[in-house]
């Protein structure tokens, strides 16, 4: 389903996606709006094999017409055969050019992570990242991206080793040609599980990732681990020290999500709990010096009682989050759309 703002007002939910019989179903696992008007979605639906019988995933992407969408359109897994795959992110950095990520089912066991890029209505070859530089046993799930132009992008995420630890990792695009996988020393290694979940790149070579930083021994003894990339360097990771409220939200922090302006103003949104219930804003103004801004005080979100919110684009000293919320009450375990806007604070 997607959702669509003009001039401050939210229109219905419209069903995007290729038509379904039986058991099958869709999911829309990115989207994009290069220009007003002229968005992108793409996603991955299940069909079953006629030889096999089986379930095989595909992507599909479809383009906005106006107040419409078009049909869908089939992605073609280009040099891939017909594997079973998933689409796990988007961006189009200017219109009729996207890059996506995705997980392609290389062997029965295991699965590797893709980039593909789509310009001018036609797909180039798909990018198969490898993962043995990382070493043995090396598992890479979904990764985070950002692309600052259709030549340029940078994808975050974590990789588990063998002998169970989880490392930050990162991979660049410059001049369309994908680099190596690349890990990145984890804050306290030996005893913390570090995770990259969100990156924001303001320009080739300068991004923000945030993501979290967790005691292995001790679930609640976590906060939000942040690196910085600057001239195509990274920083060694940070971590922020936010406040959250007692009780039952009262748990490991983290910062899912973060939209940056310029290489000097970002917007991250800090969560807690095993639900990720919202918490506060964290800003950086300045290179490197993040803050608080506001403690979450979950009454502000109404009937919302426990929020989630997933996703945030920021411009200039303005933000929009997206997520769900539980309803209290009538609708109690329900889950609804929710958008919240941020002007410096929730």
């Amino acid at each position: 389903m997607v959702a669509t703002e003009q001039r401050g007002v939210w229109g219905p939910a419209q069903g995007v996606g290729p038509a379904l019989t039986g058991s099958t179903t869709s999911r829309i696992g990115g989207i994009a709006c290069p220009v007003p008007g002229s968005c992108v979605a793409v996603g991955v639906y299940d069909h079953v094999v006629p030889v096999t019988g089986n379930d095989r995933y595909s992507g599909f992407l479809a383009l906005q017409h106006g107040s419409g969408w078009s049909t869908v359109q089939p992605i073609p897994l280009m040099g891939l055969g017909a594997a079973s795959y998933f689409i796990t992110a988007l961006q189009c950095p200017s219109k009729n050019a996207c890059v996506i990520l995705g997980l392609t089912n290389i062997t029965v066991d295991a699965s590797s992570p893709f980039a593909q890029t789509w310009q001018n209505g036609k797909w180039g070859a798909a990018h198969i990242f490898s993962v043995s530089a990382l070493g043995k046993g090396a598992s890479v799930a979904e990764m985070a991206l950002s692309c600052p132009s259709i030549s340029f992008c940078t994808a975050v995420g974590q990789f588990s080793g063998d002998r169970g630890s989880t490392t930050p990792l990162s991979v660049s695009m410059a001049k369309g040609k994908w680099g190596p996988l690349t890990a990145h020393k984890g804050y306290h290694s030996t005893t913390n599980i570090n995770e990259l979940t969100s990156v924001s790149c303001v320009a080739p070579g300068t991004c923000v990732a945030t993501g979290q930083t967790v005691n292995k021994t001790n679930p609640l003894d976590g906060d939000p681990l942040i690196m910085s990339e600057s001239a195509g360097r990274w920083a060694a990771p940070i971590t922020l020290a936010s406040p959250y409220p007692a009780g039952p939200y009262a748990a490991a922090t983290q910062m899912p999500v973060v939209s940056c302006v310029s290489d000097t103003d970002c917007s991250g949104l800090v969560t807690g709990g095993t639900a990720g219930y919202p918490i506060g804003v964290a800003t950086m103004r300045g290179a490197g010096h993040w803050s608080v801004v506001d403690t979450l005080n979950l009454a502000k979100l109404g009937k919302y009682s426990a929020p989630s919110l997933r996703a945030l684009s920021c411009l200039t000293d303005s933000c929009v989050a997206v997520g769900s919320g539980a309803v209290g009450a009538n609708g109690a375990g329900s889950h609804v759309p929710l958008v919240v806007s941020l002007h410096g604070k929730l």
